[in-house]
């Protein structure tokens, strides 16, 4: 089979970065790995595989001036997770993201590090996280509903944080510790039916306010299940509760 095609979309102009400034990922299926990479520039950059590949795997990693996208999504098994979350979440400390036998991993490689640990902002007072559900026939969704929602308020945003849910339908944990740069953002959702679990791993930055995590369980255009997973700082926990 033809091997990955890698391409390099810059998303802003701008000079060009030093040539060890890379943005570098492997994709895998159990011990099989594919490694992928592009340069960066102005710290931005995109990784994707465009052809059919060995692994049955296909990934699109965006790194921009406003979020972080990581897709993974697993053909052969039709199962598709993707994260999306703050631009520094992809660093120099890798980020993981996983469903079944199938991973991804990413971190920067830059030609002059910067070791300064990044300012910790102001947190707002609460902490909420809901999970939604979708089902699509056709390509089009034919329902929606709110499977699970939390509102916490941490007593030290800095201390860790843990956060649960769960229903006959699906289940998360959140972890989240601010100080902890290489894991301090760990997430995995659940759907109960299938036994299928989603994970990601990250920097603690990962979550500048918010982050979204999905999982997607058959093909939308045919017959497929959705659960997303949406997390915020806020300070009006009223917009998050289930009526």
């Amino acid at each position: 089979m033809r091997a990955a095609i890698l391409t390099l979309t810059l998303l802003t102009l701008g000079q060009a970065a030093h040539a060890a400034d890379a943005l570098n990922c492997d994709l895998a299926r159990g011990t099989s790995l594919l490694p992928l990479s592009a340069d960066l520039v102005e710290d931005q950059a995109e990784v994707q595989t465009k052809d059919p590949n060995s692994l049955s795997l296909a990934l699109d990693v965006s790194l921009s001036g406003g979020s972080t996208l990581f897709v993974l999504n697993d053909e052969s098994r039709q199962r598709r997770v993707a994260f999306t979350g703050s631009p520094q979440g992809l660093s120099t400390d890798e980020a993981l993201l996983e469903s079944g036998p199938a991973s991804l991993r990413c971190h920067k490689s830059l030609a002059k590090p910067n070791f300064d640990p990044p300012a910790q902002p102001e947190r707002p007072d609460y902490f909420a996280c809901v999970m939604d559900k979708a089902s699509f026939e056709g390509g089009a969704p034919v329902d929606s509903s709110r499977l699970l929602d939390t509102v916490t308020s941490p007593l030290n945003a800095h201390l860790p944080l843990v956060v649960k849910s769960e229903n006959a339908e699906a289940a998360f944990t959140v972890r989240y510790t601010s100080f902890d740069p290489f894991h301090g953002l760990d997430i995995q959702i659940t759907d109960k039916a299938t036994g299928e679990t989603a994970h990601y791993s990250g920097p603690a930055r990962s979550m500048g306010t918010s982050f979204m995590f999905g999982l997607t369980l058959g093909d939308r255009d045919v017959k497929a299940r959705f659960l997303r997973l949406g997390c915020v700082w806020t300070d009006n926990p009223k917009l998050f509760k289930t009526p």
